[in-house]
């Protein structure tokens, strides 16, 4: 049954995520240069989550949760996830590490996040000032991850660093 379920799964998985009526599409790819697919499904208890299936690296992504969000909102998200990919927070083993590790992972993710999009191109002030105001009301719903206020302070941070101000 568990391989009958993993086959399903990466029947519809892809390596490209396409933010609908953008111009753009978004591809993750491991610091290795491995390809990190994407997967939509739902259940999984998150918007997005990066794992392993079998060995794969694979983003999940709740379509239905992520439709609510605006295009430069689920970039960032999606950017996110990738971060954890490239960073290797996942292989570093993400599930045993303590609280404050964990917390440190989700902040880096979200630096590593807002300075692709913004050297890509893809983000601009507005946008990132959208996704400013998200981040800043995200609720702890866990112990992984920061209030919404420290996030969003460090992708300012993150963010000012990339323009090259101190």
């Amino acid at each position: 049954m568990l391989k009958l379920i993993s086959l399903l799964l990466l029947l519809i998985s892809t390596n490209v995520y396409s933010l609908p009526q953008t111009p753009f599409t978004l591809t993750c790819t491991k610091s290795n240069g491995a390809v990190v697919q994407t997967m939509t499904g739902a259940g999984f208890g998150d918007i997005a989550q990066s794992t392993f299936i079998n060995g794969m690296p694979v983003i999940m992504i709740d379509p239905y949760h992520v439709s609510k969000l605006n295009i430069s909102v689920q970039a960032w998200m999606y950017s996110h996830e990738c971060g954890h990919h490239y960073l290797g927070h996942i292989e570093k083993g993400y599930s045993w590490a303590t609280t404050a590790q964990k917390q440190a992972m989700e902040l880096e993710a979200d630096c590593y996040a807002i300075q692709v999009l913004r050297r890509l191109g893809i983000l601009n002030n507005h946008d990132v000032n959208m996704i400013l105001g998200v981040v800043s009301r995200l609720k702890q719903n866990d112990l992984a991850h920061p209030s919404g206020i420290v996030r969003a302070s460090q992708v300012s941070s993150c963010l000012n660093k990339t323009n090259g101000a101190s």
